[in-house]
């Protein structure tokens, strides 16, 4: 059974600052739920000290020292995912690193509510589940162990990445606790149902496709006839109007090798295709109009444009599921069972969450830019 670890996600997502970590981020995850309190007092992280606390979660405490080594910790791992050296001035990451601190911020919000809900109600990750997790993570730097990975980030990331690691298999084993009715477990009749649909919907699309097929296979032999091409579109097409124009289209609307786009690069004005599957089903498709035009790009570089003005006869094409082996419908049907999981454990750990932020959720952003103001005349 393969998950994506949450682990793996976060550090990928965090390391590589995945695109959308914002510096909102900490107030976001601070809801309107009871038991979150925000202190009067705002600071910044960097005004902190390293002993000073910026996060409470049912009593534990998180401090500014905390931060720095989960935020070291992801700065190495980012090096290492993209082969950089793990000392020294790195631009890149050093480009990265604002908009990645408040998703650490947020990770660290996310493993002391796991952790801290778990020892209350004293749920450990078992020996398997701990390997399981540590072989996950491996992968992620083609098998290396995680010993070696921990001897070249450092003795400090190292207790963060072995902090993460219990977290990660801590969570399994809380959604484990919580399927109280063997929901994990994939019955053979779950997966004779789900192969059955498969079955079913395949069928009924390849019977639905071929009566599509076949009408525009009576449409095609009436154009072939010398029927006329938007007569025959209002008898057979599923849009008629398409039959006197479709629209304006150039090579980039059709995939580089498909069978339109090299119809197209030899046809002539008037000319008639046979039937192609195209994106949004079958058609038939005539050229009304083909212009050809220079034109000079922002570089100053000479572009031939050609456009073709198109009419087509269409038809409905139902995509068909793929087949499913055994693995990939039990596979498919965990994946979706754990994120169910998921959920209820988080409205547990939410419910009984007692979360204090001493001196704001505001840790990153400094003063506002002076709006501007009109120049004195």
């Amino acid at each position: 059974m393969k998950l994506t670890p949450y682990i793996i996600s976060s550090i990928i997502a965090i390391a590589g600052c995945g695109g959308n970590v914002s510096e909102d981020i900490v107030d976001e995850i601070v809801t309107k739920e009871p038991g979150v309190y925000v202190g009067e007092e705002s600071r910044t992280m960097e005004s902190l000290r390293d002993e000073d606390v910026f996060l409470k979660i049912n009593g534990r405490r998180f401090t500014k020292r905390m931060f720095r080594d989960n935020a070291s910790f992801f700065d190495k791992i980012s090096r290492l995912m993209s082969g950089d050296p793990l000392t020294g001035a790195n631009p890149a990451a050093e480009r990265t690193e604002r908009i990645r601190r408040p998703g650490v911020v947020s990770d660290i919000y996310r493993r002391g509510l796991i952790s801290t809900y778990a020892d209350k109600i004293g749920v450990k990750p078992t020996e398997e589940q701990l390997a399981e997790t540590r072989k996950n993570f491996s992968k992620q730097f083609k098998n290396m162990p995680i010993d070696e990975i921990c001897s070249k980030i450092g003795e400090r990331e190292a207790r963060v990445l072995n902090s993460m690691v219990v977290v990660d298999a801590t969570s399994f084993a809380l959604r484990q606790r919580a399927d109280t009715n063997n929901y994990l477990t994939v019955s053979e009749e779950h997966i004779n149902t789900v192969s059955n649909r498969v079955a079913v919907h395949r069928a009924s699309a390849d019977a639905s496709n071929a009566v599509s097929r076949a009408k525009l296979e009576m449409a095609k032999k009436e154009l072939d006839g010398g029927a006329d091409f938007a007569e025959v579109a209002r008898k057979y097409s599923n849009t008629p109007d398409d039959g006197v124009e479709w629209g304006e289209y150039d090579l980039n609307n059709f995939e580089t090798g498909s069978p339109i786009e090299m119809w197209l690069r030899r046809a002539e004005i008037g000319a008639i295709s046979d039937i192609f599957l195209l994106d949004d089903g079958f058609a038939i498709v005539k050229v009304n109009d083909h212009t050809t035009e220079k034109v000079k790009d922002g570089f100053g570089q000479v572009q031939t444009i050609e456009t073709w003005k198109l009419a087509r006869i269409s038809a409905i094409a139902y995509d068909k599921v793929d087949e499913m082996t055994r693995d990939e419908i039990i596979e498919n049907t965990l994946q979706v069972r754990h994120k169910k999981l998921q959920k209820i454990v988080a409205d547990e750990i939410m419910a009984t969450a007692v979360i204090e932020w001493p001196v704001g959720t505001n840790l990153f952003n400094t003063v506002k830019s002076p709006e501007n103001k009109p120049a004195k005349k």
